[in-house]
């Protein structure tokens, strides 16, 4: 179940515009019908309808699931009492895309146990009243098909807003996959695969290895230019860089 960037960027913005999917605090979040009406807007306004509603929905779950432990992550980076430079930082492209509203009912509270819960469980709750629905309809096609409410004057007059979010975030999705096409070489398809190597290590032992490539190629250099008297010989060898806690090259 492999959605493009761009598919999912678009209900990810339909989804936000439905909070009585996600928003415990919505007067509708209880309701089984209205619902049950967002779900139908959210299928026939993404990619024509042609996706089936079973599918959206266990792509909504995925994608909760995988919110779920990074913004966890994230919390209890906080609670560490990491400084600024420390506090743990998603890379998943989607994540702060879902914590822009997602964030606000993501409220951790205390239990009478101590254990850690919040407000966002009350998506998985919903969870089950799919599952309850799915199984007394085989699909939202069949004969007993309900039709959707008429689309409330209050999120026609938003419809506009929605339209220009879905845009901006196919706009920052495209940006970030497509890259520019470089003719490949030699250089270029080793220095990929180095790049995948070093993201593969430790931080600590990634920093090594790159302070040691910089000697060798260093060193490289030096034994090229002594062997050429007329060409200006470097002095000092290349210091460690330093790369901080993001650990990327670029």
């Amino acid at each position: 179940m492999e959605w493009p960037n761009e598919t999912i960027a678009e209900f990810l913005t339909l989804y936000e515009g439905e909070p009585s999917l996600w928003n415990s605090k919505n007067a509708e979040h209880k309701n089984k019908n209205d619902q049950h009406d967002a779900w139908l807007r959210i299928k026939q306004n993404l990619k024509g309808g042609t996706i089936p509603l079973q599918e959206i929905k266990k792509k909504r779950d995925s994608l909760m699931g995988t919110y779920r432990k990074l913004r966890s992550k994230v919390c209890q980076s906080i609670k560490s009492g990491s400084g600024a430079d420390e506090i743990y930082k998603p890379d998943w492209p989607f994540y702060n895309v879902m914590a822009q509203f997602l964030n606000d009912v993501y409220t951790p509270k205390k239990t009478k146990d101590s254990e850690v819960t919040d407000d966002i469980e009350e998506i998985e709750d919903n969870r089950d009243l799919d599952a309850s629905e799915d199984s007394k309809q085989d699909d939202e096609e069949s004969v007993q098909f309900k039709r959707p409410k008429p689309l409330p004057k209050k999120r026609a007059k938003n419809i506009d807003d929605i339209e220009n979010k879905m845009n901006e975030a196919y706009d920052y999705i495209k940006q970030m996959t497509q890259k520019p096409q470089i003719p490949q070489d030699e250089c270029s398809l080793y220095t990929q695969l180095l790049c995948k190597k070093l993201r593969g290590l430790p931080e600590n032992t990634r920093e090594i290895a790159m302070l040691e490539i910089d000697r060798l190629i260093f060193n490289l250099k030096q034994k090229e230019l002594s062997s050429n008297p007329h060409a200006q010989i470097l002095i000092n060898p290349p210091q460690p860089t330093n790369f901080g806690h993001s650990g990327n090259l670029y």
